[in-house]
């Protein structure tokens, strides 16, 4: 891990926070992926907002099936332990805001 990933709060060992991570990016992939296209861009760009806070260090993403509305919990959750694990919550909260929105 850069040292920028560790300037913007990212615990360098937890585990909850790198499952928050996977998780997040998951959502955001796959929220991407099943909206229309005008919607899809903007949670693309919310996934390299994500990427960006960690430097370029990502957790690959992993298959999921589901619908908006879950995938929202999921990445609300997500946020959420990424948050208690000491992330960075203004950005993090950003995010979610903003993927609420769209």
């Amino acid at each position: 891990m850069g040292t920028r990933g560790q300037r913007c709060g990212m615990p360098s060992e937890s585990q909850s926070y790198a499952t928050g991570y996977a998780t997040a990016r998951t959502c955001l992939a796959t929220l991407a992926r099943i909206s229309p296209e005008c919607t899809a861009i903007t949670f693309r760009e919310l996934l390299l907002t994500l990427d960006d806070l960690h430097d370029g260090a990502t957790p690959a993403t992993y298959p999921l099936i589901a619908g908006r509305a879950d995938l929202l919990l999921w990445l609300e959750s997500a946020v959420r332990r990424m948050i208690a694990a000491g992330g960075d919550a203004d950005a993090l909260e950003l995010i979610l805001r903003i993927s609420r929105a769209v």
